[in-house]
């Protein structure tokens, strides 16, 4: 594209320093980290909710399996929602092989007053 005066694109570049660009690059990485790590609490909860409307608590491994989570995001996530006491961390007694129990970790939300 040109002007009425034929002078065509401008071109303002720039000129950053090495140590501003890695800051930068540091900040986009750390906000798509905190978006990540609020994406992974919100699938957490949603499965959580899903898994245990009555606020009993729901087995960990399904909870994850719901969520879609890996292991080690789903574990971070849970322990930033145990932390800012939005859940806690329980026992559920779990159906296994011949109509037997046994204790299982489990999770459920934070109820008023705990």
């Amino acid at each position: 594209m040109t002007d009425n005066d034929f002078g065509g694109r401008k071109w303002e570049p720039k000129v950053y320093t090495a140590s501003d660009s890695r800051q930068a690059d540091r900040s986009k990485k750390a906000v798509a980290k905190a978006q990540q790590d609020a994406a992974d609490e919100v699938a957490l909860l949603a499965a959580l909710d899903s898994l245990d409307p009555t606020g009993s608590g729901a087995g960990v491994g399904t909870i994850r399996t719901r969520s879609g989570l890996s292991r080690e995001r789903f574990d971070r996530a849970a322990d930033r929602l145990h932390q800012t006491g939005i859940i806690h961390f329980t026992d559920v007694m779990v159906p296994i092989a011949n109509g037997a129990q046994r204790k299982s970790l489990a999770l459920r939300r934070a109820a008023e007053g705990d």
